[in-house]
């Protein structure tokens, strides 16, 4: 009777096993169709995620321009105060450093880098002075200016981008200019 009852024994836990192992209930490695249909969100979920998606690259877009306008006020406060004094003050040196942590915040909007580089190359020439750095600062803000009001949150404009890195190139040379 005892060898009898140990394969009785461990017939009756092999087919526990198999029976838990069918059972609909039981969350397995591998999940049925219903399972995977009940985990997948809804459309509405969807639709909701994309939507607000959606309102975060506007609003991302709309912060962009508004550092545009700022640069471009920033551009006027810093062209009054040269025409008056003549040169760059203390206060235009952090307006003008200002202007270059906005360009940079632009350019990284944009989806551009610093290609490790921002001063002028061997092809490029600096300004003379520090009115031609400052003339070529003004045109290149406006410029930088115009080419983000081009643009749409869609797309990615390579002008704006080399607008921007100017505009840093242009700040910086007249931040260190005596």
């Amino acid at each position: 009777m005892r060898f009898l009852s140990l394969p009785i024994f461990l017939f009756i836990l092999v087919s526990a096993g198999v029976a838990n192992a069918q059972s609909a209930e039981n969350e397995g490695m591998f999940p049925n169709d219903v399972d995977r249909v009940r985990t997948r969100p809804s459309n509405s979920i969807r639709e909701m995620v994309e939507k607000q998606r959606a309102a975060k690259r506007k609003k991302e877009h709309e912060e962009m321009l508004k550092r545009g306008e700022e640069a471009m006020e920033l551009i006027g406060q810093l062209n009054t105060s040269f025409e008056t004094a003549g040169g760059l003050t203390k206060d235009d040196r952090e307006k003008l450093d200002r202007l270059e942590k906005l360009a940079s915040k632009i350019r990284d909007d944009l989806g551009g880098d610093g290609d490790g580089d921002d001063r002028f190359t061997a092809e490029e020439t600096p300004p003379a002075d520090v009115r031609q750095g400052f003339i070529a600062l003004k045109e290149s803000t406006e410029k930088l200016v115009k080419e983000l009001k081009r643009t749409s949150r869609f797309t990615i404009s390579a002008a704006a981008i080399q607008t921007s890195n100017a505009v840093i190139k242009f700040a910086r040379f007249l931040r260190i200019a005596p």
